[in-house]
């Protein structure tokens, strides 16, 4: 007769068979093996696809929603079935690798012969994806030239802020200055348009002058002639009463343009202060 398990025993068979329905296959225990497609899919769903969901401040809660649905796109697209926190290691251990390989490529000594850099097959995903991004470390992404790494590294966010301040001074006083060399040329054409308008109202007046001068002469001329001086005399006082009245209408005209000239220049000026 067979021997019935005691107490004791049952009760670690029991544990036993629920410690092995709990445990998840050995298939998925196994380390999930990353290729170069499935990286690109990782850096194209974070950093292109779900960016706008990692973007600004999101709380603890937040940020882990985002990652589970990203991987559940991620293992439809690869046939996987990895859980979020896998994907979020391998893509700060890409970006920690990436980050690695640009500072010892920037800060080269030339001893390459006896410690070469190597970049990994997928190198110009990671340039692609990770090249014109900010964040990673110490590093900027996206500014290859070396001195300006080095100035930017070294500098504190308020040097920063002043060299910006300084910049922005600078640009504020050459503006200032192209206003003043507008306004100043403005001011000279003016000037020398109203110059010019005074010589021409002199002219005017000289030629009114001698017409009303010719006139009058023409007048005394025909007073001593014959019996028609009468009427010459007449003709030649109507001259000049037209001629007169022509010049009172050019001086009417002339004051006009004047008045709105300098209407008009006032509004240019003041629009040019005012810039």
């Amino acid at each position: 007769m067979a021997k019935l398990p005691t107490k004791k025993e049952l009760l670690e068979r029991l544990l036993a068979l629920e410690a092995g329905a709990t445990s998840p296959p050995n298939d998925m225990k196994k380390k999930a093996t990353w290729t170069d497609e499935m990286i690109q899919i990782l850096l194209d769903l974070r950093l292109r696809q779900f960016a706008h969901v990692f973007d600004g401040s999101k709380s603890k809660m937040q940020l882990s929603i985002a990652w589970e649905k990203m991987t559940l796109r991620f293992n439809l697209l690869c046939e996987t079935s990895l859980e979020p926190l896998s994907l979020k290691n391998k893509y700060h251990s890409v970006k920690a690798e990436y980050s690695k390989i640009r500072f010892a490529q920037e800060n080269e000594t030339g001893n390459l012969t006896e410690n070469p850099i190597e970049c990994p097959t997928d190198w110009y995903t990671l340039v692609e994806y990770l090249g014109d991004k900010s964040g990673l470390g110490h590093r900027e992404f996206g500014s290859s030239d070396r001195s300006i790494n080095a100035s930017s590294a070294s500098l504190t966010g308020d040097a920063m802020e002043g060299i910006l301040s300084h910049t922005s001074d600078d640009e504020s006083h050459v503006e200032s200055s192209k206003r003043k060399h507008e306004v100043a040329l403005e001011v000279q054409r003016q000037r020398k348009k109203r110059k010019q308008l005074k010589v021409d109202i002199g002219t005017g007046m000289v030629q009114m002058g001698e017409t009303l001068a010719n006139c009058l002469i023409e007048a005394a001329k025909t007073a001593n002639t014959s019996s028609h001086g009468d009427s010459e005399t007449t003709k030649a006082l109507q001259g000049v009463l037209s001629s007169l009245e022509e010049s009172k209408s050019l001086n009417t005209a002339i004051l006009q343009s004047i008045s709105e000239n300098e209407t008009m220049n006032r509004e240019i000026l003041q629009h040019l202060q005012r810039r």
